[in-house]
This record gives C-alpha cells, sequence and structure tokens, in this order.
C-alpha cells in the first residue's frame, strides 16, 4: 500500500528532521514524504532543497488546514498520512494504521497512540468518545498495549486517511 506523508511545516527545523528521520527509519516503501512551509526562515528551505521529497515552499505561513489541502492536492498514495512536524513516530506505526483501514472498509480516518516526547510511556491523547470523554485519558500512565476501538474524534497530529475517501469527500 503506497503512501502520501503530508507534513505542513513552519521554522522548526530540528523537530522537522527528528519527524523526517523517524519516518525513513520506520516506514516500509512505498511512500512520499510531502513537506509544506509556511515561508520558515529558520534554515528549513535551504535543507529540504537537498532532501529526496517533495518540498511545497509557500509564500506565508497559513497554518495548518491550508497546506494541508495544498499537500492533498498532489498526494500520489493510495492512503494519505497527515503528521505535525514535531512526530517521531515508531516501528510499525503505518502498518497498524493501514491495517485499521483494512480490516473495515467503512473506516475512513485512522490514528494512534500520541505518547509524551520525553515520558514514552505516558499516553498523552488516544482518542475520545464524546462528550469530550477520553477513553484513555490524558496524561494516562495505562496500558500501551495494543488495541483497536472506535473514536468520536481523533488527534490530527498522526492520522492516515483512506484515499477514496478524501477523493469522494474532498480537502479539509
Amino acid at each position: 500500500m503506497s503512501l502520501s506523508i503530508i507534513i505542513p511545516h513552519w521554522n522548526t527545523l530540528p523537530l522537522l528532521q527528528r519527524t523526517i528521520e523517524s519516518v525513513r527509519r520506520t516506514t516500509p516503501e512505498p511512500y512520499e514524504i510531502i513537506v509544506v512551509d509556511g515561508r520558515s526562515d529558520d534554515g528549513t528551505r535551504e535543507w529540504l532543497a537537498a532532501q529526496p521529497l517533495v518540498a511545497l515552499l509557500l509564500q506565508s505561513n497559513f497554518g495548518y488546514t491550508k497546506p494541508i489541502n495544498i499537500g492533498l492536492r498532489v498526494a500520489q498514495g493510495e492512503n494519505v498520512v497527515l503528521l505535525n512536524s514535531d512526530v517521531e513516530v515508531e516501528v510499525g506505526w503505518a502498518e497498524a494504521l493501514s491495517q485499521a483501514l483494512l480490516d473495515d472498509p467503512q473506516v475512513g480516518i485512522a490514528g494512534g497512540q500520541i505518547r509524551d516526547m520525553i515520558d514514552r510511556n505516558q499516553i498523552v491523547a488516544g482518542g475520545a468518545i464524546a462528550p469530550a470523554k477520553h477513553k484513555l485519558g490524558w496524561a494516562d500512565r495505562g496500558d500501551l498495549s495494543e488495541r483497536t476501538f472506535d473514536d468520536d474524534y481523533l488527534t490530527f497530529c498522526c492520522v492516515m486517511l483512506r484515499g477514496a475517501m478524501v477523493k469522494q469527500i474532498g480537502q479539509l
């Protein structure tokens, strides 16, 4: 299954480098990385020019949604990952999210547990059920085992979108 990994970015080059390194280290081919940069002035654009990825260089910082939509227009993958530029992914992340989409054709978006960058045993987000009642709770130190469950919303710092769904309903 091919992936397009869209990373909106602005002025956090060291974090972006860690994010991309983690993707390259843990993600099976084929995939494409699309960085949509909001006119960073911290050396990001020069660094991106030397990387084997798609760099979309905007003339201004437009926040989160517009860069994602710009990335969606050029994404070629069967499925699309939206990934913040301060996220490090772990081995098996792409396979787990892909499997959630494969297991149920009704599922259009899959998201993973989000752990603290310093204390990897601390879950800071893991989906929620309405009204804002978190199944895992914020700052939960509970069970980190693999599990799948339905949620009313996900934290969009790392989600996989079914490509066919994006084509059907459009951009964010």
